[in-house]
């Protein structure tokens, strides 16, 4: 018998092991709080309110696929409190400069090195979807934000502008905005196209969908 073999039949083991992975756990949640509490406060804006069924949905992905799991060694790796390190670090860091969103990519290099050393690397790459499905929840930055929004705010003003004008109704577009325009061609009213009504909320809530859809039928990623 190898010494793997009779470390996993010890009496107790098993009790350890959970007691552990509770200790981990709660020290995850303690460390990163005030990131969760954050986060949370993020996922109020509705572009980004699915990140309350992020974690719960990447946990039935693991449900659905639990057999896969069957017969999969745990091989716990030291590598893992290499990248708990570096997550913590990129925390700290991002804490002193004020840098609000890397906390956020923090979390989740964490959960990575919590997965690798507790499971090992096979079990990492077996749990890579779930994993990477959890980058959903991050909300974006606001810099990103306004550099996705904008374009897409005059690609919606250009395009209703457009339709408007096969149908007869007298409107041109200018930049963000809608102008309305008498038979004469004089502007009788004006509008924006808001961030809201720009489609970056369905996007990414789309993009979140076809992701899940995309994993349970096992389709080709690029279909």
């Amino acid at each position: 018998m190898t010494s793997n073999a009779a470390y996993e039949k010890r009496p107790g083991n098993a009790t350890a092991n959970l007691i552990a992975l509770g200790l981990v756990l709660v020290a995850f949640v303690v460390l990163f709080w005030s990131t969760f509490v954050n986060m949370a406060q993020r996922w109020e804006d509705p572009t980004f309110s699915h990140g309350w069924v992020v974690v719960p949905a990447a946990l039935v992905f693991i449900w659905v696929k639990r057999k896969t799991f069957e017969g999969l060694p745990v091989k716990p790796s030291w590598w893992g409190l290499v990248i708990v390190l570096l997550g913590v670090l990129s925390m700290l860091m991002a804490l002193w400069a004020d840098v609000k969103f890397l906390p956020f990519l923090s979390v989740l290099v964490v959960v990575a090195g919590i997965i690798v050393h507790l499971l090992g690397w096979q079990w990492f790459i077996k749990l890579i979807f779930p994993y990477s499905f959890l980058f959903f929840m991050v909300p974006w930055p606001d810099f990103l934000l306004v550099m996705v929004t904008g374009p897409m705010q005059i690609l919606t003003a250009t395009y209703s502008a457009f339709l408007a004008s096969l149908i007869g109704v007298g409107v041109f577009s200018e930049g963000v905005n809608l102008h309305m325009t008498k038979p004469d061609g004089t502007i009788w009213h004006s509008f924006e196209v808001a961030v809201a009504c720009s489609g970056m909320r369905s996007m990414v809530a789309l993009m979140c969908l076809a992701a899940g859809f995309a994993y349970f039928t096992e389709a080709a990623l690029w279909k």
